[in-house]
Order: C-alpha cells, then structure tokens, then sequence
C-alpha cells in the first residue's frame, strides 16, 4: 500500500514538471510572438535568420 502512495507521489511530481515546463514555454512563444509583432522590419529579418541558423545547426546534430 506503501509503495502505490510513492508512486502516486512521484507521478504527481513528474507532471507537475512537465505542467512547469509547458506552461514555460507557452508564455516563451507568447512573449516571441508579441515582440514579433512589435519589431521593425530588420529586427525580424535578424530574428528569422537566427531561427534558420539555429534549425540547421540542430538538424545537423
């Protein structure tokens, strides 16, 4: 009985984490998108060339 408490415990953890990290990310791409729209031409012409270099740089890994 002692053991389905840990993990019930550990389950609960694990998706309390990964709730954290979703919840994180969503309000990372919130923050891109409104600063997207706020940017100046160059400024997004730089943001997408980033973005480029870096897909490639992990695609290639």
């Amino acid at each position: 009985m002692q053991s389905l408490g840990i993990r019930y415990l550990h389950a609960t953890e694990t998706l309390t984490k990964r709730l954290s990290v979703l919840v994180a990310l969503s309000y990372l791409r919130y923050s891109l998108l409104v600063l997207e729209k706020q940017a100046k031409p160059y400024e997004k012409a730089q943001a997408l060339t980033l973005t480029l270099c870096k897909n490639t740089y992990t695609k290639s890994i």
